[in-house]
């Protein structure tokens, strides 16, 4: 097996995760300060430690990539650029962004700072990933979720460095289009904050409430997704076109760190992977492995139901258990230290194993795989009950043997020639095996020796004492005429002489402050507004294109249509030019709203859509809520009226920026804003805000009902258009909705590509809140009615119509808005905002 060519990355979540990477061999880290980080439960780094660890990852030719990838709030945004510009002095490499408001103020203010696009901006595409290679990124952090032919073919149409992750824990939700942690707890995980309630427990109801899973034994971690492993199909990827894999783990132990790198380090070097490769990747942390979306589309077996945290090895079932003494039968060896856990009617209990007795008492060391042990136990267990293995002592310490005080770590070896004759300054040439040589002299000449002259041996042990620096002695040709002599301290000088200059690094030249206020200045400047105002008042997203002309017959004067579930008729090409002339008619915005997530195959069908449409008299505005789908619009016709939706978050002035010079009449507020936020946003005349519905909460590439009741066309991705078929034999047909321990339910659709769409319990009604917004200066808010009949869409139109565009509704209509909702509302985050 050859070597892979691709970028071995490894996650730092502190010091000793950086060491670990180093020694076992990645390229590059990646790593996180004390703000603006995605994993803010991690140790990170403060600013000096980030720029020893630059300087340590340097010396050892590492790179060194910082995040700064959580979403931004204008507030932030003059300490954002400070803690950049202080960041970029310290060396690393580039930078990890997700907010496009700090892409653009990158670009703006550090230009020579290259800017890696994190994964949670959810690029799923060729067309998103030219997007982002237009704007000044250097490399594309893929969404996990693509698979390796998709890979391929955007690697065919982009530079753009393209990284994907390779191993490690996997979001069952699509980066970036995740609100589960924020609805639910204030929490963002765009603000590096997730609680991850995709970890806890669920039930899986239909309409009534039933449990649909009631005694088939299948877990009830529903949301849990198993760990990622590619170890067998990194030719495959690299083929595809990736430039690096990325392993994932920042909040992981340094002992994971340095056991994952070393086994990919060696299968990247060309080792095929071993049995015991394998094992030691189970053995130090997995909740089952899965290639994840590599492959294809996946379904059940891409989650964890059962467990969703470490399962570590079978170790076994329990023989026998009494006076505190648990009997096994051994699946693979097991030793005092080791980490057990015992899986029990009642649970899980764990304990590490203090002692091992043969059937005779007899102490053991250690006991191999079809061995009968017994060991002390102070739980409870009975016969049957199976065994894990969770922690590997052995294992633990070999790893903690490459990155603890006194480890070798990784070094880089060193040619030595010295050259020299009686009278002459004694020369040291030292040579990397990149090229890179440096060439240092004795301070005085060397004598004639009247006894011990400079011998092999001696110069060996001298020159080669190289600890506390990265390098090793691996070659010394002596060139020496006759018997010569220089002082020992001298020798040492010329060492340390040398390692000073192999060390130097050419500094990376400072912004005065007169050029970073220039820059400032010129990034600050607004350009002038040319486009026309959009309409303020009230607008209403749906899904049942049945709604329109009865809600355009209260009053309605903006309606946009979402055509991606599938349990409403499919509004076709032709469907959407009637809607648009029919808008235009009557004086009504009609918008078209596409997907949030478009693969490569979406893309394709959805370009020819658009290339159609675009030579109609009559087209319906564009909505984008995804970079895959905004970019197909502007590479189709960069002249087509489109607005954003909030799944392109912005938070800050910037990204709103950003988005209006793209092009965009309009641009829809994150709902992760409170009013204060909101109210330092500028022009907000062309935002509006969601303040009415279905609030979506996360779209994930399994589709629930179907993994979990079987479904004949799961497999399948069909394209944007394409008829999804009968109801019969699809698990989606239903209602469906997940349960959680407080016994809130949230409700599941199904889109057209058989994704799953997790929306929250309670839908958003921002009710008193109005006036508040109002002052803000926003002129338009939006009502999501995603999930509604008729009825309740009337309902809620007259309250907001009143309410809004008539400065106030009458109680009756606020009686007969709830009375349409009896399960309640929230007040999303307008008023608590997100932690973080």
């Amino acid at each position: 097996m050859s070597t892979v060519p691709m970028e071995l990355l490894a996650p730092a979540g502190g010091e000793e995760a950086l060491r670990a990477a180093v020694a076992g061999g990645a390229d590059a880290v990646y790593l996180g300060g004390r703000a603006f980080n995605a994993r803010a439960g991690a140790a990170n780094f403060d600013a000096a430690e980030i720029e020893a660890a630059v300087r340590y990852a340097h010396e050892r030719r590492v790179r060194v990539y910082v995040t700064l990838n959580i979403l931004l709030t204008e507030a932030e945004m003059e300490e954002f650029a400070a803690y950049a510009r202080r960041l970029y002095a310290t060396g690393a490499d580039a930078v990890i962004v997700q907010d496009m408001g700090a892409l653009s103020l990158l670009r703006a203010l550090l230009p020579e700072w290259p800017v890696h696009i994190s994964t949670q901006a959810t690029l799923t595409g060729s067309a998103g990933c030219r997007l982002m290679e237009s704007m000044g990124a250097r490399r594309a952090v893929l969404a996990r979720e693509l698979s390796l032919a998709e890979i391929g073919a955007i690697r065919a149409s982009t530079n753009l460095e393209l990284e994907v992750f390779g191993h490690g824990a996997l979001c069952v939700s699509y980066s970036g289009q995740c609100l589960f942690s924020s609805f639910i707890g204030a929490r963002s995980g765009n603000r590096g904050r997730c609680a991850q309630p995709c970890r806890m427990a669920y039930t899986l109801e239909d309409e009534g409430g039933r449990d649909l899973l009631a005694g088939e034994k299948a877990g009830a971690h529903l949301l849990s997704p198993r760990d990622l492993n590619l170890l067998d199909h990194l030719p495959a990827l690299a083929a595809a076109g990736a430039s690096a894999l990325k392993i994932e783990g920042r909040m992981k132990r340094a002992e994971y760190v340095a056991t994952v790198v070393r086994v990919y380090r060696r299968a990247l070097d060309g080792a095929p992977p071993t049995a015991a490769d394998h094992r030691d990747l189970e053995q130090i942390f997995n909740r089952e492995f899965t290639p994840g979306c590599a492959m294809g589309r996946p379904g059940r077996e891409f989650m964890s139901w059962q467990r969703p945290n470490n399962r570590g090895l079978r170790l076994g079932r329990v023989t026998d258990f009494a006076r505190g003494r648990l009997g096994l039968k051994l699946e693979t060896d097991l030793a005092p230290g080791d980490g057990i856990e015992v899986w029990t009617g009642r649970g899980r209990e764990g304990e590490t194993v203090g002692a091992l007795f043969d059937e005779t008492g007899r102490n053991l060391t250690t006991a191999p795989a079809g061995r009968q042990v017994w060991l002390p136990y102070a739980g409870q267990a009975r016969p049957g009950d199976r065994v894990f293995k969770t922690a590997d002592a052995a294992l633990l310490q070999a790893a903690r043997r490459t990155f603890q005080s006194g480890a070798v770590g990784r070094q880089r070896p060193l040619a030595m020639t010295v050259c020299g004759a009686v009278g002459e300054r004694l020369r040291l040439t030292v040579a990397e095996a990149d090229g890179k040589t440096v060439e240092v002299f004795s301070l005085s000449p060397a004598v004639a020796a009247r006894q011990r002259p400079l011998e092999p041996e001696y110069l060996r042990r001298q020159l080669g004492r190289l600890g506390g620096t990265p390098f090793v002695l691996a070659a010394l040709d002596l060139r020496l005429e006759g018997d010569i002599l220089i002082p020992v301290s001298e020798l040492n000088e010329m060492r340390r002489a040398a390692v000073a200059q192999l060390l130097a690094e050419t500094a990376r030249p400072p912004i005065s402050p007169a050029e970073w206020e220039r820059r400032r200045a010129a990034w600050q400047r607004l350009p002038a507004e040319t486009a026309p105002l959009p309409q303020g008042g009230v607008g209403v997203l749906l899904a049942d294109a049945s709604l329109l002309r009865p809600l355009a017959r209260l009053g309605l004067r903006r309606l946009i249509l979402s055509r991606e579930w599938r349990r409403f008729p499919l509004c076709g090409p032709e469907s959407l030019r009637a809607l648009a002339a029919w808008g235009r008619e009557r004086g009504i915005d009609f918008v078209w709203r596409l997907p949030r997530i478009l693969h490569e195959g979406e893309a394709a069908a959805l370009r020819r859509e658009l290339e159609a449409m675009a030579a109609w008299p009559e087209r319906p505005a564009i909505m984008a809520a995804g970079w895959e789908g905004l970019a197909l619009l502007r590479e189709t016709d960069p002249d087509w009226p489109w607005e954003s939706d909030y799944s392109l978050p912005v938070l800050n002035n910037a990204a709103l920026r950003l988005l209006t010079d793209l092009g965009a009449r309009r641009v829809t507020l994150s709902p992760e804003l409170n009013l204060g936020q909101i109210a330092a946003l500028r022009p907000l005349r062309r935002t509006e805000a969601v303040v009415f519905g279905d609030m979506e909460m996360m779209v994930t590439p399994v589709c629930l009902p179907a993994a979990a009741l079987g479904c004949r066309e799961r497999a399948a991705q069909p394209e944007p258009g394409a008829n999804p078929g009968p109801a019969a034999g699809r698990a989606c047909a239903g209602s469906f909705y997940l349960r959680d321990r407080l016994d809130f339910r949230f409700p599941l659709e199904t889109d057209r590509a058989c994704r799953m769409h997790i929306f929250n319990s309670r839908r958003l009604h921002l009710a008193a809140g109005l006036a508040e917004l109002a002052a803000t200066g926003l002129r338009a808010v939006r009502l999501d009615l995603l999930r509604v009949t008729l009825a309740q869409a009337e309902r809620a139109a007259e309250y907001y119509l009143e309410a809004w565009e008539r400065g106030g509704a009458a109680a009756e209509r606020a009686a007969r808005l709830e009375a349409a909702f009896p399960e309640g509302f929230t007040k999303g985050h307008y008023y608590r905002g997100v932690t973080g």
